[in-house]
């Protein structure tokens, strides 16, 4: 799909590999939950993309715009602040998704479903003991592997490819419309009964100190 480097020298199970699909891209992604993280840095992940050809780690980036975008649901981002202690900043909501992604196929799928299913999965605490769930690195991870891989920037590259001119995402449909000031707590307490009761303190908390 990608012409943009000479031959490498993949794994043999990779070399059958033509293209980077959805079943193959979460496979990868729960590949990595297995392995030891140190200061925040996706090394699990970056592990996995290192074994790829550096045009599927670039497949694999493309999927992965692809999904962070289908979870920009208004419902999704209210159970997301729910679980970030009543955080739900527009840059909050886009590591709450690289968290997501994070967690695998399964809990992606579901919370998109239903997103107080988010209730049943243990989360991080920051320093206050508030819950804390977002991932801003882990979205860097295959320019991270396709840095080490071909010491070249994947950012770089892609301007070259006319897809990627001026934008780095690939949307393949209409972008979600919601408003989030739909979600008062009313709203919230009566569509996400169970985040509700396990994080709605946090927000009332937070909403509290912010005003």
């Amino acid at each position: 799909m990608f012409a943009l480097l000479g031959a490498w020298n993949a794994p043999n199970y990779l070399r059958q590999l033509r293209t980077m699909n959805e079943d193959l891209f979460w496979e990868i992604i729960e590949k990595s939950e297995s392995a030891n993280y140190e200061y925040d840095f996706p090394e699990g992940l970056v592990f996995e993309l290192k074994k790829l050809t550096p045009e599927l780690i670039i497949e694999f980036y493309e999927i992965y715009n692809v999904i962070h975008e289908e979870a920009d649901m208004g419902d999704v981002w209210a159970a997301g602040m729910l679980l970030n202690g009543g955080h739900g900043s527009d840059d909050g909501f886009v590591y709450f998704r690289d968290w997501l992604i994070a967690q695998g196929r399964e809990t992606f799928e579901k919370t998109l479903a239903e997103p107080d299913s988010l209730a049943l999965i243990p989360v991080d605490t920051d320093e206050t003991g508030r819950p804390y769930a977002e991932w801003e690195s882990f979205a860097y991870a295959p320019s991270y592997a396709y840095e080490e891989v071909t010491t070249k920037n994947m950012c770089d590259e892609l301007a070259k490819v006319e897809k990627f001119n001026n934008s780095n995402k690939v949307i393949p449909f209409e972008k979600n419309n919601w408003d989030w000031q739909d979600y008062t707590d009313e709203v919230l307490a009566e569509k996400f009964p169970k985040m509700w009761h396990n994080y709605g303190r946090y927000k009332i908390e937070f909403d509290n100190t912010s005003s």
